[in-house]
């Protein structure tokens, strides 16, 4: 659906109502007001479907369905700069949602692979996200040492933070490939004739 046939949607569908009667049974709706709201229909239809909170409570990928109504908002980010920190075993990715590129940024993270180069040699693994009270066990310190089998990561205040093993996954250089949902177009900014093609109908 383009721009006008969403409007005209929204016309017949919602904006027909007893109040209107009074002005001859026009939409009192104008463009800008009925963007807002298919805007927010948008976002509320993507975060029910992102997290399972549907009828069938299927989340992200969890069936074919799924799979197909998120394929068009799934990017990937290679080669994405880490900054190290010297006093731990802590690698992180800074402006996470990067909200100034990529249609308002990311919206949701999906996955990511650690790759670190020791020597020449290039490693790499994928990271398993977790939360604030799981991680401080994966924390280097003067009294703990952990041995980490695949890199784990926690996000904050715009950052993913990947704790990677002190031993096996010391590298000179760190970077991560970052797989997300994008944020979709929004039905403001498309031109009155193009199709709303990022999600199915």
């Amino acid at each position: 659906m383009n721009r006008d046939e969403l409007h005209t949607a929204f016309k017949v569908e919602l904006d027909k109502n007893s109040m209107s009667v009074s002005y001859g049974g026009c939409p009192s709706f104008i463009d800008s007001e009925i963007d807002y709201w298919i805007n927010k229909g948008y976002y509320n239809l993507l975060m029910q479907k992102f997290t399972g909170g549907t009828s069938n409570q299927v989340k992200f990928e969890g069936d074919i369905k799924r799979m197909a109504d998120f394929e068009r908002l799934v990017r990937t980010d290679k080669n994405l700069s880490l900054i190290k920190d010297s006093s731990t075993n802590a690698a992180s990715l800074q402006n996470l949602l990067n909200r100034e590129n990529n249609n308002r940024g990311r919206m949701f993270y999906v996955s990511s692979v650690f790759h670190w180069t020791k020597d020449g040699v290039n490693h790499s693994a994928t990271v398993k996200l977790l939360d604030h009270t799981q991680i401080k066990n994966f924390i280097k310190t003067d009294s703990n040492l952990p041995w980490i089998d695949n890199p784990v990561g926690v996000i904050e205040n715009n950052n993913l933070i990947i704790y990677y093993d002190p031993v096996s996954m010391q590298g000179d250089t760190y970077t991560l490939d970052l797989t997300y949902i994008k944020h979709p177009c929004l039905v403001t900014n498309l031109p009155s004739d193009l199709a709303l093609s990022e999600l199915p109908d």
